[in-house]
């Protein structure tokens, strides 16, 4: 009983070691994807209102 416990502690500790590595990686990835909603945000602003524009209601947003 003791090998399987020994064994399931390793197992858990790499298994653990492997989510803390991932988890370290995703305020990075989380950062570059709020970048990309920004630029798309603006991008469709940007394309509302030339939309508007070329209705002649830019002053009705």
């Amino acid at each position: 009983m003791t090998k399987l416990t020994i064994a399931q502690l390793e197992h858990l500790s790499q298994q653990l070691s492997h989510e803390l590595d991932t988890v370290k990686h995703l305020p990075s990835k989380a950062w570059i994807e709020l970048g990309l909603a920004r630029d798309t945000l603006r991008s469709l602003t940007f394309t509302y209102d030339e939309w508007l524009k070329e209705r002649g209601l830019e002053g009705e947003r």
